[in-house]
């Protein structure tokens, strides 16, 4: 079992220019945890503990946060630039969260308009984020 959420701040838009930062963040209640010797049945990505640590230390932790999102912004009426850590949705990538902290990417994505209701997109990724936690574990 497990409860999360996000807490998401986008900034005012001046002349093209925001930012928006993003927590995500799930923890495991300590009343609904199973068994230490049964840790090793749970499924990968299913759960909200670290099984590697409760097998070694027997701690189950306070759970997992991140900073998902981190990037600068411009945007006009043709472009949409984003430069920083984001989720993007494509036919490669997506970011369906596993244990409500969902998979980001740190690079930069150009979005154009071209045509009338046809809009190009071009990314370039340095890292995948999908396990980049500040504090896991507490």
């Amino acid at each position: 079992m497990g409860v999360g959420g996000s807490l998401i701040f986008k900034s005012a838009v001046l002349n093209g220019f925001s930012f928006t930062a993003g927590y995500y963040g799930s923890l495991n209640p300590g009343f609904w945890r199973m068994d230490e010797d049964e840790v090793g049945y749970a499924k990968s990505g299913k759960d909200t503990f670290s099984r590697y640590n409760v097998s070694k230390t027997g701690s189950y932790g306070g759970g997992m946060h991140v900073l998902g999102q981190a990037y600068l912004e411009y945007k006009n009426s043709m472009f949409d630039i984003k430069a920083g850590r984001q989720l993007f949705e494509s036919v490669f990538t997506a970011s369906n969260d596993t244990k409500m902290i969902p998979n980001t990417f740190d690079g930069v994505t150009v979005a154009a308009k071209v045509a009338d209701k046809t809009t190009a997109r071009v990314a370039y990724f340095a890292k995948k984020n999908s396990e980049t936690i500040l504090h896991h574990m507490m």
